[in-house]
């Protein structure tokens, strides 16, 4: 059975990996991926980490929820990455944003050799649909694998202790 490619794409704009939001706007058709998932998880990740109440009146925080508002997430997914408890006190991030950025920092880097190794595997068995399943699932499994790797190096690089530091 050949790929189904006559579908409408259907889900909240804000939390839509770039290839699916992409698609959708264009009206181009796009094979879902669980690279699509993961990105979706990354970008709800990263809304909650904006507008958790800890940075509510904080001149930076609403800074990016203005730009996650008006639908500029590359521009807040960038600005995230350069926050760290090295560079942003608490008093301008609040707890959480100084706390994370390193980690949306190491898992968007993740995410991205991911989708690119999707796409290099998906288009070399595309015609045999047995393995673009059993590709879907080690895709799938990789980057659940990926993400708690990326936790766990950041958790060495900043030495988070989460109880404490969330206190």
């Amino acid at each position: 059975m050949p790929f189904q490619t006559d579908f409408i794409i259907q889900g909240t704009a804000q939390f839509m990996s770039d290839d699916l939001l992409t698609s959708s706007i264009r009206g181009r058709p796009h094979i879902h991926s669980p690279v699509d998932d993961l990105f979706s998880l990354f970008y709800v990740a990263q809304w909650a980490a904006v507008f958790h109440p800890d940075g509510d009146g904080l001149p930076m925080v609403q800074d990016l929820r203005k730009q996650l508002a008006e639908g500029e997430r590359m521009q807040t997914t960038r600005e995230l990455q350069d926050i760290n408890p090295h560079n942003t006190s608490k008093a301008d991030g609040g707890r959480i944003l100084p706390l994370l950025g390193p980690l949306f920092k190491i898992w968007l880097k993740s995410l991205e050799e991911l989708r690119s190794r999707y796409k290099d595997a998906l288009t070399s068995v595309q015609a045999m649909d047995p393995l673009v399943k059993h590709l879907f699932l080690a895709i799938a499994y990789r980057g659940v694998g990926d993400f708690v790797e990326a936790i766990e190096e950041w958790k060495e690089l900043e030495e988070v202790d989460l109880d404490s530091d969330l206190e």
